[in-house]
């Protein structure tokens, strides 16, 4: 069986990790709570950075629940998932948004992150 962990070599871990990503964004998809960035690494196995601002909540315990949403999809996710580094971005709608519903937008998220990346293999640029 895989397996199924969040270590660190699953994370951006610093500020330049998040900064390679932003200056080499080649696939984006997003709702109106969340929005992934991705850009190639040079690493085997998908890695994630989450950015959630204080905008979204003042309260630190909504910001979390959001953040553990998103980490424990991820982490279910991560084999279907191309290795590539990618950001979520929450966005101040989500606040309101409640766990079932996180999920069903963070599915929809990654199917289309996985459909473009597809999308591009399928018929490179030249």
């Amino acid at each position: 069986m895989a397996e199924l962990n969040f270590g660190k070599q699953l994370r951006l871990l610093n500020s330049a990790d998040y900064q390679s990503v932003f200056d080499a964004v080649k696939y984006k998809a997003f709702t109106k709570e969340v929005m992934l960035l991705a850009a190639e690494s040079g690493f085997d196995t998908p890695r994630l950075g989450i950015i959630i601002s204080r905008k979204v909540s003042k309260r630190a315990v909504d910001r979390n629940r959001i953040k553990r949403q998103i980490r424990e999809h991820f982490r279910l996710k991560q084999h279907e998932l191309p290795a590539m580094d990618v950001i979520a971005l929450v966005k101040p709608p989500a606040k309101g948004a409640d766990n079932a519903f996180l999920q069903q937008q963070l599915n929809y998220l990654w199917r289309k992150l996985n459909k473009n990346v597809q999308k591009e293999v399928k018929t490179p640029h030249n």
